[in-house]
């Protein structure tokens, strides 16, 4: 068994005083553990998590609810009561109000991670030479 030789003094890049590269294995970035540790960490924080699904289930729900009530109320018979027509009416406008919020209250969640996400690519982008 032979063990592998060190490459000449020739092919090796100094990157900083502890980081010496091989010239043929050179890599385009290259960034400490630790700021590859911390952008991951970053990068975790990204994920769609918390509210936001939540927000936006309940927001296909009062939708639902809204235009259900609304097509029931449009093709009821002319012998409907003035009370089932109420109560259709009510219903349209809570799933109308339901949607609108849970919409508002998604948007605004999804804003953030759009953020962070800018963010993160920033960071990233100091590391290039172009």
């Amino acid at each position: 068994m032979t063990t592998p030789s060190a490459p000449p003094a020739s092919n090796l890049v100094t990157v900083t005083n502890v980081t010496t590269v091989e010239q043929s294995r050179e890599p385009g970035v290259l960034i400490s553990t630790r700021q590859y540790k911390r952008y991951l960490e970053r990068l975790e924080g990204c994920t769609p998590s918390g509210w936001a699904d939540l927000w936006l289930a309940l927001t296909g729900l009062g939708g639902g609810l809204g235009v259900t009530a609304f097509v029931t109320r449009l093709t009821l018979p002319s012998t409907a009561t003035a009370t089932e027509k109420a109560v259709l009416l009510m219903l349209t406008i809570l799933g109308a109000v339901c949607f609108v919020l849970c919409m508002f209250a998604y948007l605004t969640q999804r804003q953030q991670r759009g953020k962070d996400i800018k963010e993160l690519k920033t960071d990233l982008e100091m590391h290039t030479d172009t």
